[in-house]
C-alpha cells in the first residue's frame, strides 16, 4: 500500500543515532498549515482521489495513460468490485454523502436539535446562522456549513452499508480517524462558528498497489520516482492530456495548504536499504581481498 500524505515536509534526523531503530527523528509539519475544509481543497482532494482510479473508471485520465502504468494500482475488479478496497480516501466519500444521503440536508429544525445533542450552546451559534448554507451541494461552500455537516454529522454517522468494510456500531470517525491527523492544542482556534482546541497536522490517501517488497530493488527505486513524478505533476499543476475531472469540471490548481505533499510506502525504504547493504557489502569484499594479499605477501615474503 502506497500512501500520499499532505501536512509534512520531511522528518529532521539530526541527532539521532541510527543504531537505534525507534530513534526516528521529528516531524516537520509544513509551514502553510494544512487544511480541506475550503471548497477548492475539498474539489482538489476528490480530483486527486478520483484520477487514482482513471484507468479502471469511464472518464479521462489527467495525465498520459504510461504515468499510471508506472504506478501499479490495483484494479478494482480484483478486489471485490469496490474502489475504496483500492483508494482510501475520506473526501471522496465524504462528496458521496453530502449528494445522495438525507442526513446532510437538515433543516432549520434538525439543525436546532442537532446543535442541542452535541451541546453547542454558544450564544453566536443558533440555527439561523445556517440559513445560508446550501445543501446537497459539493464543494460545500461556507466554512459554517462545512463544520456542520463534515464535523459533527458525516464524522459521527454510522459508516454506509455499502462500505466492504461495514460492522454495526462503527461510525465514519472510527473509520477515518487513521488517516486525519489532527494535535490537541492548548490553545482554542475554530473553524467555522465551532471553537476547537483540535489543529490539523497532516491526512492521508491511501491506495494500494500490485508492487511487493520482493520486487527487484533497482526497480522499487524506479517505482518509488514514478510516485514521485506523479505528485509532482499535481502540486506542480502541470497540464496533462486532459483538463477537466470525471465531472467536466477544470482541475483545480493546487491551493497553498495543500502544496506540501509526500508519498511513502514501507516498501520504499526496504528497496534503498537493499541498495546500501549491498554497496557496502561490495566495499568489504574488497577491503577484505585488499587486506588479505597483503598479508598472504608479507607472510610468504612472496615479491
Amino acid at each position: 500500500t502506497t500512501e500520499i500524505v499532505w501536512g509534512i515536509d520531511g522528518i529532521d534526523r539530526d541527532g539521532t543515532d541510527p543504531t537505534i531503530t525507534d530513534d526516528i527523528g521529528k516531524v516537520i509539519y509544513s509551514d502553510q498549515r494544512v487544511s480541506f475544509h475550503k471548497p477548492a481543497e475539498q474539489q482538489y482532494i476528490a480530483q486527486f482521489c478520483d484520477d487514482l482510479l482513471c484507468q479502471s473508471s469511464p472518464y479521462a485520465c489527467r495525465y498520459a495513460e504510461a504515468v499510471y502504468d508506472k504506478l501499479k494500482i490495483s484494479d478494482p475488479e480484483n478486489y471485490g468490485g469496490e474502489r475504496i478496497n483500492i483508494v482510501k480516501c475520506f473526501m471522496t466519500e465524504f462528496r458521496e454523502w453530502v449528494l445522495t444521503d438525507s442526513k446532510a440536508r437538515p433543516n432549520t429544525s434538525d439543525i436546532e436539535e442537532i446543535l442541542l445533542e452535541y451541546n453547542i450552546t454558544a450564544e453566536n451559534i443558533t440555527a439561523e446562522i445556517f440559513d445560508d448554507c446550501e445543501f446537497g451541494v459539493f464543494p460545500v461552500e461556507g466554512d459554517h456549513c462545512f463544520a456542520l455537516l463534515f464535523s459533527i454529522l458525516w464524522l459521527n454517522d454510522n459508516l454506509p452499508t455499502s462500505n466492504p468494510d461495514y460492522a454495526a456500531g462503527i461510525d465514519n470517525y472510527d473509520y477515518w480517524k487513521e488517516y486525519i491527523w489532527a494535535k490537541d492544542m492548548d490553545e482554542t482556534s475554530s473553524t467555522g462558528p465551532f471553537p476547537s482546541t483540535l489543529e490539523l497536522k497532516f491526512f492521508i490517501v491511501s491506495v494500494l498497489t500490485e508492487a511487493e517488497v520482493t520486487d527487484d530493488f533497482n526497480d522499487g527505486m524506479i517505482y518509488f520516482d514514478d510516485w514521485q513524478d506523479y505528485i509532482s505533476r499535481w502540486s506542480n499543476n502541470m497540464d496533462g492530456s486532459s483538463s477537466v475531472d470525471k465531472n467536466g469540471v477544470s482541475f483545480n490548481d493546487t491551493p497553498s495548504s495543500l502544496e506540501s505533499i509526500m508519498v511513502t510506502a514501507g516498501g520504499f525504504s526496504y528497496f534503498f536499504l537493499q541498495e546500501q547493504i549491498l554497496n557496502e557489502a561490495y566495499i568489504g569484499i574488497a577491503i577484505s581481498l585488499a587486506l588479505a594479499f597483503v598479508i598472504l605477501t608479507l607472510a610468504t615474503q612472496n615479491w
